[in-house]
């Protein structure tokens, strides 16, 4: 039997110890051309319970208004209370992500990287 070998990108950094509320920078359309999918990968660094909720918003070009992404990782809004990756399909050529930290003491890291599905 042979391997299925999937197409996969480089990886973005979306957010770098981010604390509190904020809103990354997009992934630039050049980095995801070619690829149908995002994995995202989110960990905690915290000192209690951590609750964060973060949201993917996409854009045709750059300066375009940004809208939610929908029905991607539930209607693209997540939940995160440990490390998790998630896969988000069907790509803006920009996307960025709006992330709260909704209780606990800490900051998130996020990764984002282009793969074929």
């Amino acid at each position: 039997m042979q391997s299925v070998k999937f197409g996969e990108g480089g990886i973005t950094t979306l957010v770098s110890a981010g604390t509190a509320t904020g809103t990354s920078s997009p992934i630039p359309s050049s980095d995801t051309h070619g690829f149908n999918a995002l994995r995202i990968y989110g960990s905690l660094s915290s000192t209690g319970t951590p609750n964060w909720t973060f949201q993917l918003q996409g854009a045709l070009r750059a300066d375009d208004t940004y809208v939610n992404y929908n029905s991607t990782i539930e209607n693209s809004i997540a939940t995160l209370t440990a490390s998790d990756v998630y896969i988000v399909e069907d790509l803006f050529p920009f996307t960025r992500m709006v992330y709260t930290e909704n209780s606990g003491a800490g900051t998130i890291t996020v990764l984002a990287q282009p793969v074929v599905r």
